[in-house]
C-alpha cells in the first residue's frame, strides 16, 4: 500500500507471510517503524533520544530544514529512531540561528524549496563555502533545475528526491556521515 501526501511516500510492509515470501513487493519502512505516532510531540523525540545517550559520547547532530511539517516530523522521527540528535526548523533564517549557536552541527538536511528570501540550495551553497567538509543533503519533489543556479553545488551534496522512504533517509545520512 502506498499513501502520498506532500511528495512524501509513506510504505507499508504486507501483513502477512507474502512479503517474507518474495512476493516482489518491496520491503520498505513504514511511517510507524519510523517511529511516527499521530499526535507526538516532535520535540519531545530528540529530547527522549538525547536523554537515553550515556553522557560521555556526544551525539551526532542534524539540523532539518523542511517547512512541511508532517515531511518535517517523519523525517526527525526517523533521524531519532537511528539515535541522532535532531534539531529542525522550517526556514533559511531560523536555520542560520541555530548554525551560530556553539553547539556542532554534523550534517544538514534540506528541502531546496522554502519560505522566505533564501532557499535551501543557497543555504547549503553558503555553508559549503564556510565549511566544506560537513555533509549535505538537499532534498525536493521538484526537478534539479532549482539548484541551477548554483553551479558545481549537485556535485558537492547528497541529493534525495522526493518521495522517499525511511529506509532512503536512513541509509544516505549514514553514507554521508561516513564520508567525514
Amino acid at each position: 500500500m502506498i499513501a502520498q501526501r506532500h511528495h512524501l511516500a509513506v510504505y507499508a510492509r504486507l501483513p502477512d507471510e507474502r512479503a517474507a515470501a518474495g512476493s516482489g513487493a518491496p520491503d520498505y519502512a513504514s511511517a510507524a517503524e519510523a517511529g511516527h505516532k499521530p499526535g507526538g510531540d516532535p520535540s519531545s523525540a530528540s529530547s527522549k533520544a538525547a536523554d537515553s545517550e550515556g553522557s560521555t559520547q556526544r551525539q551526532v547532530r542534524i539540523l532539518v530544514v523542511e517547512d512541511d511539517h508532517h515531511i518535517g516530523r517523519l523525517v526527525e522521527r526517523i533521524l531519532v529512531r537511528q539515535g541522532f540528535a535532531v534539531v529542525r526548523v522550517t526556514d533559511v533564517e531560523s536555520a542560520w540561528e541555530v548554525l551560530e549557536q556553539p553547539e556542532a552541527i554534523d550534517l544538514l538536511f534540506t528541502d531546496v524549496v522554502l519560505p522566505g528570501a533564501s532557499s535551501g540550495a543557497e543555504l547549503a551553497a553558503t555553508l559549503r563555502a564556510r565549511r566544506p567538509d560537513l555533509p549535505i543533503i538537499l532534498t525536493t519533489g521538484y526537478d534539479q533545475s532549482r539548484i541551477a543556479d548554483h553551479p558545481g553545488l549537485l556535485e558537492s551534496v547528497a541529493f534525495l528526491p522526493k518521495p522517499f522512504t525511511a529506509a532512503q533517509v536512513r541509509d544516505l545520512v549514514r553514507l554521508e556521515l561516513g564520508r567525514g
